[in-house]
């Protein structure tokens, strides 16, 4: 099953509304006799997608008691043999990843970044939503900042900066610091849920259980009194954070 809590299209879904880049990769699925479900995740999910954002999309299996699945670079290389006939182009695998994903451009020549199982990242994205929709200025600050690390070229994990989750992560921290906070610890005010989400994850060589669970009521959150402008934020953000 698909995880709880975030539109998601299962292979019987039947949404009017689905947009046209993860309907494709959807037809794609059944196409294919895949059974799960296509979801958007990061810029795409959380609300601080910009011009130049990749489509990332996430192909979550079915999880079927006793079933074997096949690996994520198995589904991967299916995917990508499959796209072309689907009018994607530019089709490129990278395999060896730490989270293995096909790129391509989709016939609206858009950049898709297909990955499998990403369940993690899913989560994370969908935590980064909740806070956008608690106040306009963290998505405006978030891109601010990411823009100002693109600049400098300071983004990137492979050339050892923050990538652009730590960027937002970091936006999100300082908010939490203002005076009166902007946002509050949505991860604090889900503490004692008698059963959060998990994630196993051992992509960098160790096992490690993560816990991915907030406060998902964010429409009964209370808002902020602070009023600053998102200029004097992005000052502040510079002049706090080392």
């Amino acid at each position: 099953m698909a995880p709880n809590g975030q539109e998601h299209f299962a292979l019987a879904g039947q949404e009017p509304e689905v947009e046209p880049v993860l309907k494709r990769v959807q037809d794609i699925m059944v196409e294919l006799g895949l059974r799960g479900s296509v979801c958007f995740f990061g810029s795409y999910a959380s609300g601080l997608r910009t011009a130049g954002s990749d489509c990332d999309i996430v192909f979550i299996p079915e999880d079927v008691p006793g079933q074997v699945l096949d690996t994520p670079v198995m589904v991967l290389q299916k995917f990508a043999a499959a796209l072309p006939k689907h009018g994607y182009t530019h089709i490129v695998t990278v395999l060896q990843a730490l989270v293995p994903l096909v790129k391509a451009v989709d016939p609206d020549g858009l950049d898709v970044d297909l990955s499998v199982a990403n369940i993690l990242g899913y989560h994370n994205s969908r935590l980064l939503g909740a806070y956008c929709r608690l106040d306009e200025r963290v998505a405006r600050l978030g891109h601010l900042v990411k823009q100002w690390a693109h600049h400098y070229e300071l983004i990137g994990s492979s050339d050892g900066h923050l990538n652009s989750y730590g960027y937002s992560l970091l936006a999100v921290f300082f908010l939490m610091q203002t005076s009166p906070p902007i946002v509050p610890n949505l991860q604090a005010l889900a503490e004692g849920d008698k059963d959060p989400p998990t994630v196993q994850d051992n992509r960098w060589g160790v096992e490690r259980t993560w816990e991915c669970g907030y406060w998902e009521d964010v429409h009964i959150v209370p808002r902020t009194w602070n009023t600053m402008s998102i200029e004097e934020l992005l000052v502040d953000f510079f002049r706090v954070l080392p």
